[in-house]
């Protein structure tokens, strides 16, 4: 469920903005009931329908590690021969929707915690390239409203933030995108649709349950109680 009109704010760099990929981790990585994930697309996938992360990390909570749908976390593409690998100056290299194939989806498939909190922030981190800077814009735009999750259970969700964080004039750019799921899934899996001309180079995701706040848990306890004394 999109609910928010989304607004990106555009900041120029003279120097390369993939100096940094993980240009902008949330304030929570690393808190109880959290996990990160990184792909580089640094050389061509093996398996195009499991992209195994560089990197992953899941810290413990109250919890207990849960898989999607018994594999790992992974990337997946939905049509293997709509995608190509291309090398990248310097920086690796990255996948591609291949010339006439229209695009395709691309979906990261998290395993998360088994955990009763209330919902589910999800932070994604996007560093690739787009030559047309002039219609940068729309495309994120366009990209992030082709945005779907789902999960066990996801019954809503809303993006609650969207921005380009940098761009440099020979097509790089970082952009970032923050997701809320409710109720709270033991995995996810978020798709997008990349379009042709669009170079993926990197991706970093960052999710964590949300533990309320001390003040949210009274206001309910005292709505509870209200509903309780009208019922009586």
């Amino acid at each position: 469920m999109k609910k928010l009109a989304l607004v990106f704010m555009t900041i120029l760099l003279a120097a390369t903005v993939v100096s940094a990929d993980d240009f902008y981790p949330p304030e929570w990585r690393g808190g109880p009931l959290s996990v990160e994930a990184e792909w580089d697309f640094d050389s061509p996938p093996a398996n195009w329908y499991y992209i195994p992360p560089d990197y992953f990390n899941a810290v413990g909570g109250s919890g207990n590690e849960y898989l999607y749908s018994g594999f790992g976390t992974h990337a997946e593409v939905g049509y293997p021969t709509s995608w190509m690998w291309q090398p990248l100056i310097d920086q690796g290299g990255g996948i591609t929707p291949v010339d006439g194939s229209g695009g395709d989806y691309l979906t990261f498939a998290m395993q998360n915690w088994v955990d009763m909190e209330p919902w589910k922030d999800v932070r994604i981190q996007i560093t690739g390239i787009w030559q047309d800077i002039t219609t940068l814009d729309p495309m994120l735009n366009e990209l992030i409203f082709s945005i779907d999750v789902v999960g066990s259970p996801v019954e809503n969700w809303m993006m609650t933030d969207a921005q380009i964080f940098a761009y440099d004039m020979t097509g790089w750019f970082q952009a970032y995108i923050d997701l809320r799921i409710w109720p709270n899934p033991d995995w996810e899996k978020i798709a997008a649709f990349i379009p042709e001309g669009l170079i993926i180079d990197q991706v970093y995701i960052d999710t964590i349950s949300i533990i309320p706040e001390p003040a949210t848990i009274a206001l309910l306890c005292l709505g509870g109680l209200m509903l309780r004394r009208k019922k009586a």
